[in-house]
């Protein structure tokens, strides 16, 4: 046994073993640091180590066989030991085996000693959280990557000494490969936090990496090679390691709340992050209601968790939005919703969101307002409480103050297509007509199937700037876009208004089966423009009581349903006050009723005050009557006047109720001189407030100076669609 000994000792293959050792520990500890920054695959570290432990057998016997001599590589055997530079060639083995020992403690000590202080951050403390990516052999695993960042970066915005980009910035970014430091730029941040997450079963392996944006220089990296029940702290523990790295003062009660999870049930975390997958996804009925009962299974397995209770009622809100949900019945749920809240004593920023929209529709308009408010005095990139409270302050005509509010939120969320689109329609609120819709068509250059700004410019095409051609052009890009039945509906009412009826009618023939108002307006309106007045009023009568009802619609059901009463005024006002009990519980000045419909302009609701103040005054009521039309002259006054924004046709309403027929036809000339063609076919021929106008020989030859600019402009549509 010495003997073997003392030849493995000869033949250096101690030293050799010794070598291999030391140096494969230092490639392992390159290759742990590399392999996230060069995003290769999880499995690469385990590769290397095998590779270098199944050389290790290997590297033994070579140093057994052959000998490294000043000749070159030689054989065992072929050696002549008497040479003094074999004891030489030991002692160069001694030499590099002591050399990279020295470089092992080095590291050593400096991990453990000296680099526990990161450099001093002098820079702002700003940070994105992007998108962690799913790395995963299973694509549907990418719910689980965007939930852990929505978590960390909800952890992070509650810090007050730390600047954190809300989420439809920094998402944006997800699936490229774009450069740090331009992200650093478009963001306005001096960090990021980016890394990526491999799931197989239950096992998870997480990759964080925090990177300085200006040198795109690497501060920190962590890998995490836990099982799924060890999410929780490896939430905490990133965290925590950007806190240290960034140096940031945590204020009384912060570090508790990097810490508060939600839940400790991983299982209801899964649901919980399918519900949320669902509800920044596809926004559609179906994609909404999936996230309702995603939440509330969450619920189910852990009745204390908040979050989905929250995500709940947001779910509700935005089946609301999408149509697949009346008020009445978003409102119930939503209620019962916060009074489980309350009875569990929870507390959420983002209940004040939900408060806000209930308070919003049942007309609690300073309620509203005060809760949406509460932005200002919110941890963190709170800016989707920004947007609804900036949304409500242009419903309230506070347009400078809606801009301010939603400029302030972009500064945390610079790249958000919606803040920047509702700047742009508070700009046409007061009048900037021109620049609002050069906001807009900067937003597509950035996001060219954003829906709300392509609905803007189709908006102000069809209803200010009054272009067929581009209004049909770009309504026919949204329906390509947003694959929803109300637009085409549009489309058909665009070509009523156009007298191309052959066309509206093969567009609400594809839409045979669907009894949304929207689309049922434009049948009204087709049967009513092709003389069809009964079958007009049946669908009006029909669809005046649906629970997807909206105000717009509601005018024309109420306005067609008038032309048939026969001049029985009570029967009128009756149906009125039943279809719209809103407008008869007070003055616009008293509750500004006009603001219960979201995403609406006030144009409705006081296009039917005047239709209630008409009725009013045929009934002897002329008080009431007079209340009524002097909120309405009021409001024209504030507002600006442009196209379909010009409101002539209400101001030729307002004169005309008051019997002042010149000012009427003034105030109708006027209107079509501006160029507002596209409602005015309806809203001036089949008005029932201007009745008293029609057998007016200057009333006639208006309507044939219409007909002749729609056959005009129809022409052009036509020419630039062949």
């Amino acid at each position: 046994m010495s003997s073997l000994f003392s030849e493995l000792k000869r033949r250096n293959v101690f030293r050799v073993g010794a070598a291999y050792l030391v140096v494969a520990w230092l490639i392992l500890q390159v290759a742990e640091v590399l392999i996230p920054v060069l995003e290769l695959p999880d499995a690469t570290l385990r590769i290397v180590f095998f590779a270098l432990l199944i050389g290790f057998a290997p590297a033994l016997i070579f140093a057994w066989a052959y000998e490294m001599t000043p000749d070159g590589l030689k054989r065992e055997e072929d050696v002549d030991h008497a040479d003094v530079s074999a004891v030489t060639r030991g002692r160069t083995l001694d030499r590099l085996i002591i050399g990279a020992l020295v470089v092992v403690l080095s590291i050593v000590v400096w991990d453990s000693y000296l680099s526990g202080d990161p450099p001093e951050i002098t820079a702002e403390r700003s940070i994105a959280v992007l998108p962690f990516l799913n790395m995963s052999a299973d694509p549907e695993n990418e719910y689980f990557s965007d939930g852990l960042s929505d978590t960390l970066l909800h952890k992070l915005a509650q810090l007050d000494e730390l600047k954190v980009t809300a989420r439809n910035s920094s998402f944006q970014f997800k699936g490229e490969n774009r450069d740090i430091r331009e992200i650093g730029e478009q963001l306005n941040v001096n960090f990021v936090l980016e890394g990526s997450v491999q799931r197989s079963g239950d096992q998870i392996r997480i990759i964080a990496q925090l990177i300085e944006t200006d040198g795109a220089t690497h501060l920190d990296s962590a890998t995490y090679n836990r099982t799924l029940a060890d999410v929780f702290a490896i939430q905490d523990e990133i965290a925590e390691r950007v806190v240290a790295m960034l140096q940031v003062n945590l204020l009384e009660g912060e570090r508790e709340a990097l810490q508060v999870s939600g839940t400790a049930s991983v299982e209801a975390y899964e649901h919980y992050l399918l519900g949320r997958h669902q509800l920044f996804g596809v926004v559609n009925e179906t994609s909404m209601r999936r996230a309702i009962e995603r939440f509330r299974s969450a619920k189910a397995i852990d009745a204390d968790y908040v979050d989905a209770y929250v995500g709940e009622a947001l779910g509700w809100m935005h089946l609301t939005e999408v149509g697949g949900a009346n008020f009445t019945e978003s409102i119930e749920q939503v209620r019962s919703i916060l009074a489980e809240i309350e009875q569990r004593n929870f507390d959420h920023p983002d209940l004040v969101i939900i408060q806000g929209w209930i308070a919003w529709l049942e007309q609690d308009m300073d309620e509203a307002e005060r809760l949406f408010a509460l932005h200002a005095d919110q941890p963190g990139a709170m800016t989707h409480l920004a947007y609804w409270h900036g949304f409500l302050l242009q419903h309230r005509f506070s347009f400078e103050e809606s801009i301010s509010v939603l400029q302030a939120a972009l500064e945390s969320d610079p790249l958000n297509p919606l803040l920047r689109s509702v700047v742009a329609w508070a700009k046409t609120g007061l009048g900037q007509f021109d620049e609002s819709m050069q906001d807009q068509y900067k937003i597509l250059e950035d996001f060219p199937e954003f829906t709300d700004a392509i609905a803007s410019i189709a908006n102000d095409y069809c209803h200010i700037s009054n272009d067929l051609p581009k209004c049909i052009e770009w309504s026919n890009r949204f329906i390509d876009v947003a694959r929803t039945n109300e637009m085409p509906a549009r489309n058909a009412w665009i070509r009523i208004a156009a007298n191309d009826l052959d066309r509206a009618t093969d567009i609400l023939d594809e839409l045979s089966m669907v009894k949304e108002p929207e689309v049922q307006k434009s049948r009204a309106a087709l049967a009513l423009k092709r003389g069809n007045i009964e079958d007009a009023a049946r669908i009006a009568g029909d669809a005046i009581h649906s629970p997807y009802q909206r105000w717009d619609t509601l005018l024309v059901f109420s306005r067609i349903g008038r032309l048939l009463d026969g001049g029985d005024v009570e029967q009128t006002i009756r149906r009125y006050e039943e279809a719209l009990p809103m407008l008869i519980n007070g003055r616009p000045a008293d509750q500004q009723a006009f603001n219960w419909s979201i995403g609406h302009t006030a144009y409705v609701y006081f296009a039917m005050s005047t239709d209630y103040a008409a009725l009013l005054m045929e009934s002897g009521d002329s008080g009431r009557a007079e209340a009524y039309l002097g909120d309405v002259e009021e409001f024209l006054t504030a507002v600006p006047r442009r196209g379909f924004w010009g409101y002539g046709i209400l101001d030729a309403e307002l004169a005309a109720v008051r019997g002042r027929t010149e000012a009427a036809l003034d105030a109708l000339e006027a209107a079509l001189q501006e160029g507002w063609i596209m409602d005015w076919w309806f809203h001036a021929k089949y008005n029932p407030n201007l009745a008293r106008l029609h057998d007016e020989p200057r009333y006639q030859a208006l309507v044939e100076e219409y007909e002749s600019a729609v056959a005009d402009q129809l022409a052009a549509a036509e020419e630039d669609e062949n």
